[in-house]
Formats: C-alpha cells, sequence, structure tokens
C-alpha cells in the first residue's frame, strides 16, 4: 500500500512528559496544589493513553492515593518516556504490543491459564491505546483510519507491520530474526488473504451489480425478494447504509449455512467454496468484522461454531439483526448512538450497583465503542469524518460524537 504513515510525534510526546511531570508534582507537591489539579491529572491521563487500563491505573491511583496502584502508574509512565526517548512512539507501540503477544504465546505453550486473561487484556488495552494514538496525533487521515481499524479488530501483526518501517527500533540479532521471519509469514498470508477477498468483492460487484442505492420507485430486490431500501431522507452516506444490510442479510445466511454443514466439511474450508465467496468462512469473518467490530457479536459467533451451538449462534445473529434493523431505519451514524442507549439499561449503572457490576460495565461499554469504531472506520468512505467520530468513540465521548454527526448531516 503506497502510503506514507506518520504521526505528530513531538505533540504527544510533550503531552506525554507535562502528565508525568505533573503526576510527580503531584505524589511529592512542594507546594499547595490548586484546585481541580487532580482531576484535570485525570482527564489528561485519559487524553494520553485513551480509555485503557494504564490511564485507568492513573485515574484510580490520583483517586484513591493507593500506594501500590501509584507505583503502577508511575512505572508505566516513566518506562513509556523512556522507551520513547530510544525508540520514538511507533517503536514503543511495537515494543508493547509485540511483547505482550510474545508472552501470550509462551503462555499458551506453557498452557498457564492463570496469567491468560490479564495479558489478553493488557493486549486488546495496547491495541486500543495505538488505535487512540493513530487517530488523535496520525499527520495521514488514510493510513491513519486504516491502521487504526487492524488495532481495533485485534489483527495487530498486519499493523505493526505497516508501522514496523516507520519506527526507529532497534531489534538485536535474535529478536530481529524472529519479527522479520514473523511478520514477513503473516505479511504474505495477510496479503494473501487480502488479495483472495479483493477478487471475490470485484468478482460479487459484477455477479450481482453490486448492491445500490435507490430512491423511489425503482428499489433494488436482493436474492429473497427483500428490498434493500433505506429511506431517502437525506442522510449522509446512504450508500454505506445499503451496503450494510447487503453485508448483513449474507452474513447471517452465510453462518446458518457454517452450522448446517459444520460435519461435512473436516478438512477446511475447500467443500464450501465452491466459487461462492460467502461459503468461505475467512471473507464471512472479515465481513462480520465490518458489520461489528470485534468486541462482541464475533466472539459469539466464533464460540457458537467451534461448539456446534445453534441457540448460541441464533442469540449473536439476532444481536446483528437488530443492527441491520438499526441502519435500516436511522442510518450507519446511528447505530453507535443506539446501541450504547442499549447497554446503558443494564445494571451496571444503577446508583447500588457494586465495584465489580460497574467495572463489568465500563468494559462492555469499552467493548462496545472500539467495535463501533471500527465497524465506522471500515464503512465510511470519507476518513477524515470516520476518524474523528471513531476518536470520539474511544474517548466514550458521544456529545462530541452526537455533534459531530448533526454537523455532517447538516454540511
Amino acid at each position: 500500500m503506497g502510503m506514507s504513515i506518520r504521526l505528530d510525534e513531538r505533540r504527544y510526546v510533550e503531552e506525554l512528559k507535562r502528565l508525568v511531570a505533573d503526576f510527580r508534582m503531584w505524589k511529592n507537591p512542594l507546594v499547595p496544589l490548586p484546585d481541580g489539579f487532580e482531576d484535570d491529572l485525570v482527564w489528561r491521563s485519559y487524553r494520553v493513553f485513551g480509555q485503557t487500563n494504564p490511564a485507568d491505573i492513573i485515574a484510580l491511583a490520583v483517586r484513591t492515593h493507593d500506594e501500590d496502584l501509584v507505583a503502577q502508574g508511575e512505572g508505566f509512565i516513566s518506562d513509556s518516556v523512556s522507551m520513547i526517548d530510544d525508540e520514538d512512539v511507533f517503536g514503543w507501540l511495537f515494543r508493547m504490543i509485540w511483547g505482550k503477544e510474545l508472552q501470550l504465546r509462551q503462555q499458551i505453550a506453557d498452557a498457564d491459564v492463570e496469567n491468560l486473561d490479564a495479558t489478553f487484556d493488557f493486549l486488546t488495552s495496547a491495541c486500543r491505546l495505538a488505535a487512540h494514538v493513530l487517530l488523535g496525533w496520525g499527520e495521514g487521515d488514510t493510513s491513519s483510519a486504516y491502521i487504526a481499524r487492524l488495532f481495533l479488530i485485534e489483527q495487530y501483526d498486519d499493523a505493526l507491520n505497516c508501522i514496523l518501517p516507520y519506527s526507529n527500533v532497534s531489534l538485536n540479532t535474535n529478536e530481529s530474526e524472529l519479527v522479520v521471519s514473523d511478520l514477513r509469514d503473516r505479511a504474505i498470508a495477510a496479503a494473501m488473504r487480502r488479495g483472495e477477498t479483493a477478487a471475490m468483492e470485484m468478482k460479487l460487484h459484477k455477479a450481482e451489480d453490486g448492491p445500490h442505492y435507490s430512491s423511489g420507485e425503482d428499489s433494488t430486490a436482493s436474492d429473497d425478494g427483500e428490498g434493500l431500501d433505506v429511506a431517502d431522507d437525506g442522510r449522509p452516506f446512504p450508500q454505506s447504509d445499503v451496503l450494510y444490510l447487503f453485508d448483513a442479510d449474507h452474513v447471517i445466511e452465510a453462518y446458518r449455512y457454517f452450522l448446517d454443514h459444520a460435519d461435512g466439511d473436516a478438512d477446511g474450508d475447500g467443500e464450501l467454496d465452491n466459487g461462492n465467496p460467502w461459503r468461505r468462512p475467512d471473507f464471512v469473518q472479515d465481513k462480520l468484522l465490518t458489520l461489528a467490530g470485534a468486541g462482541i457479536v464475533e466472539p459469539l459467533v466464533s464460540t457458537a461454531l467451534e461448539q456446534g451451538d445453534g441457540d448460541r449462534l441464533e442469540a449473536a445473529l439476532n444481536l446483528l439483526t437488530i443492527y441491520r434493523g438499526i441502519v435500516c431505519d436511522d442510518g450507519i451514524l446511528a447505530l453507535p448512538i443506539i446501541a450504547a442507549r442499549t447497554l446503558q439499561d443494564s445494571d451496571g449503572l444503577r446508583p447500588d450497583a457494586d465495584l465489580d457490576q460497574r467495572m463489568r460495565y465500563l468494559e462492555s461499554s469499552r467493548d462496545l465503542c472500539s467495535s463501533m469504531a471500527a465497524m465506522l472506520l471500515a464503512r465510511i468512505p470519507d476518513p477524515s469524518w470516520s476518524r474523528r467520530l471513531a476518536m470520539d468513540l474511544l474517548n466514550a465521548d458521544m456529545e462530541s460524537y452526537v455533534r459531530h454527526v448533526r454537523e455532517l448531516a447538516e454540511s
């Protein structure tokens, strides 16, 4: 891909270093701190690190004055600064994610179940942090949006591959052999997959003349005779809405087919293929990631297929059908708003909720926001907008998101 990947490195590092200096000043104040200093510190930790574990640790440290948390928070930010001084921001992100992934592989190899969850959570957090940095400080809209999405759907091997040439990482011989062969193997696999996907897309759009946006009478009927019409009410990106409906219908149908034909296909997806991309699990999974991100629907679908569990699959597809209905009625930009509102009705927000319930709510809410951000980055054709909207969602800033959507509707 011919795109240059640049960050406004100086601006990011300035904010990070100011955070470090203020955190240390808060820890050992030489003079009384001004009112609102703690609130500002918490706000800025989220601004620099996004809605992630490291920012939570700093925020909790500041709120609780707990010694362990203070030490952890300070450790993370000072390590980050020294790594960035050595190897730039991309180098720091690369090491954080790649290092965790090596740890994860080691734990899987050792069947170290106890630590797996924590490592997984940290990896998810690190990927979200990388997406946050790219969307907030990246200099090109297209490349920032493209690579941020890869991090959000946790295809971090592809994403690391994109940033490695631009990072100032100096690997020792062992490391570089490992990274190079590792990333090369994956890059080849990813390129083949992308090439296949592109070829299939072409074939689809030729075969079906592609789904197209119709206003008025000549509604495009899909295979099963249902119209793929969306209301022509002047909403932005009507083509994205139509494509969403088209892909959702085909993904739902495909997963039901995979479940029914699970036994006849022990040896990979050879027999399912017969030239139809919607019979290829990897193609369909890629589509699902663009419809719903990696957070909520996709893990349910994967587990359901692994276990041959029809009820669980229907529950996941039911959620996708609800998403489809929202896009049909209110447009693709309304989906994150309505999905977030539904989540707010859960127990985690009751005034008497305990800390566990609140933390679970926070986790689901972040999963949803990053899934919706990944969906927009995949489906909104204008990267300068998809990037702004995705950043709002990753920051859990619904007010700003709604403001931007209004702006878009009026433009």
